[in-house]
């Protein structure tokens, strides 16, 4: 089994920063943004998982042609990039995370897809940014002048559309900066207030940051079929991976959902309407949006993907496999009585939850027939 999740290189140094922010182009601006940057979630609405749409928008905005384009799928950047991490393979349960497994491992999941498309970067922890805020700023800025979008894990001081501003737990892109310290960030929310480019106006945001990070140069060159095959290949490690953070993944996500609906304590204040209110968001919605969004992509993308690349029987396979897991997905709709979002007086119901559950588990062990087809292709 690959490990192909590890922790990022270590913070870039003050003298690392000094001299990246040195490489400003000349004549400094006072204030500047990148015209036209892939939006998260805006341009396609199906694109729920925010890590791999900032770093589509990230190639995207450096003219990177790793990724092909492909005739009748113009987001065939996202959909491969959610194959590169490993998000399209891995189902996800805790902490109500809804959005993908590259996102609940956070600062594991970038540096392995930096380096699997054989490109450097510069990273900015945390820490670092605490104590060298107006430095973070002076290297935001040498990216951005450099027509370079900055990833950004959280942000603070995000504007809404209801006057409240707050702090920003999602990954977001910052593609613009003004003279008094103001970001011009790019995130998912409807209720922002946005530019005419889709910027939302951050101030003091770099302090909020959890880590930045800036695309780099290329390393080495890397053939997009064979990061096809090897994202494929890495399918029995992503769905038998140990949890993290109170997120399971994989299979394990499937019996640990299955677990959450059954436990009746947990539901006894279900019911009063609101989908996102009490256990009903952790507990099936925010892995259900996990599911129907793979899915989603599976279906639609995937076998483009082996068609394009050749990826050959192994890929085919692969995804008749995941079709049966995802054909259970009508008959869950059908008990809670919902598309998308179940009813909570109905999820509340503690025979709808087991009959859920009881098909939940069915998935998961689906999972089997993934880890014999590989050990079986290992052995050949």
């Amino acid at each position: 089994m690959p490990t192909i999740f590890t922790e990022p290189n270590p913070s870039a140094t003050v003298e690392t920063l000094k001299a990246y922010a040195a490489g400003r182009p000349d004549p400094l601006k006072r204030s500047n943004k990148i015209e036209g940057i892939r939006r998260l979630w805006h341009d396609y609405k199906s694109e729920n998982f925010y890590l791999e749409g900032c770093l589509a928008a990230a190639l995207k905005a450096v003219g990177d042609t790793t990724i092909p384009v492909v005739e009748g799928c113009p987001d065939f950047d996202y959909a491969f990039l959610i194959a590169l991490s490993g998000t399209l393979f891995t189902q996800t349960y805790g902490d109500g995370n809804n959005d993908g497994m590259a996102n609940a491992l956070g600062h594991r999941a970038l540096p392995h897809m930096f380096g699997s498309l054989g490109r450097s970067y510069i990273y900015i922890d945390r820490e670092t940014i605490a104590s060298q805020p107006a430095l973070a700023m002076e290297a935001i800025k040498a990216a951005i002048d450099k027509g370079v979008p900055v990833i950004s894990r959280h942000t603070t001081n995000w504007p809404r559309n209801d006057h409240a501003e707050s702090h920003y737990t999602e990954w977001c892109v910052i593609g613009g900066y003004d003279e008094d310290g103001t970001l011009y960030a790019n995130v998912y929310y409807d209720n922002v207030i946005v530019d005419e480019h889709g910027y939302c106006m951050v101030k003091d945001g770099v302090v909020g940051s959890d880590g930045l990070y800036i695309l780099g140069e290329r390393v080495c060159d890397v053939e997009a079929a064979d990061l096809f095959k090897q994202a494929v290949r890495a399918i029995p490690f992503l769905v038998t991976q140990p949890s993290r953070e109170g997120v399971s993944f994989g299979r394990q996500a499937y019996y640990d959902w299955a677990d959450g609906l059954l436990d009746d304590a947990k539901w006894a204040n279900t019911g009063g309407g609101d989908p996102y209110g009490g256990f009903i968001w952790p507990g099936h919605h925010a892995p259900w949006i996990v599911t129907l969004t793979n899915e989603c992509y599976m279906r639609l993308y995937f076998g483009r993907m082996a068609e394009h690349f050749g990826a050959g029987e192994e890929a085919t396979k692969v995804r008749d496999i995941y079709m049966k897991i995802y054909a259970r997905i009508p008959e869950i709709q059908r008990i809670q009585d919902s598309w998308l979002f179940a009813d909570p007086a109905v999820i509340a119901k503690p025979e709808v939850r087991k009959q859920i559950a009881a098909i939940l588990r069915e998935m998961g062990d689906l999972h089997g027939e993934l880890l014999a087809l590989f050990q079986l292709t290992s052995t050949n």
